[in-house]
């Protein structure tokens, strides 16, 4: 018996081994890959506005492909969308810059030269993040245009300037807010209009167009 205990002793070291060999390579293919150039940015969403926690990266608008919006909330200061009239834009042009990509709130985004060219052949140029995709590319929007086609603009700019004359009900969130006023042009004219707008939904004391990337 003890003979035989002893015979199976360099099988049993080489499962052993085996085992422990192939609980080490499964443990390590299961950690997630960090790529180290995608720098973190923490967003926290707040009853009054989107508060970043993180500025280590040199920050930009965010361009917002599916709804053509842009949203300056990362740069800080006073807060602007442009709202693009997707009935007048013919394609936009995207090139990735040199600045290392971020991920805001779980969305990876690059930094690209954005060109949006409209269908009277006039263009705009900026930078921005937008959601991570191709390093070169041309886009056409569709669906939904968030203004009316029929709109006279090729964008619209929206900036917060101060808030309202007196209070409102909130009925969203069932609380009294001083709601905000706005300063309104089309495309890079003077401003057209003074406007207070009120909260669109219960997660914020501000007017913020729905966004989609």
């Amino acid at each position: 018996m003890k003979n035989k205990v002893l015979k199976n002793l360099p099988l049993f070291f080489f499962f052993s081994c085996l085992t422990f060999s192939l609980f080490f390579l499964i443990s390590g293919c299961q950690k997630d890959e960090v790529d180290p150039e995608v720098q973190k940015i923490e967003v926290l969403n707040s009853v009054e506005d989107t508060k970043v926690t993180s500025r280590s990266a040199t920050l930009d608008i965010v361009f917002y492909r599916t709804s053509l919006t842009t949203d300056n909330y990362l740069v800080g200061g006073q807060r602007t969308y442009q709202i693009f009239n997707k009935a007048k834009v013919k394609e936009i042009k995207f090139t990735t810059t040199t600045q290392p990509s971020i991920n805001v709130a779980g969305v990876v985004l690059k930094h690209y030269n954005i060109q949006v060219i409209f269908k009277d052949l006039t263009t705009k140029q900026f930078t921005a993040f937008s959601k991570s995709s191709l390093n070169t590319f041309t886009f056409t929007p569709s669906g939904n245009n968030l203004l009316t086609d029929s709109h006279s603009a090729k964008f619209i700019e929206l900036t917060q300037v101060g808030s309202g004359n007196g209070y409102v009900y909130h009925f969203w969130r069932d609380v009294t807010i001083a709601p905000k006023t706005w300063n309104i042009k089309k495309d890079d004219g003077p401003v057209i209009s003074t406007l207070v707008i009120e909260p669109t939904d219960k997660n914020s004391n501000i007017f913020s167009p729905p966004h989609t990337h």
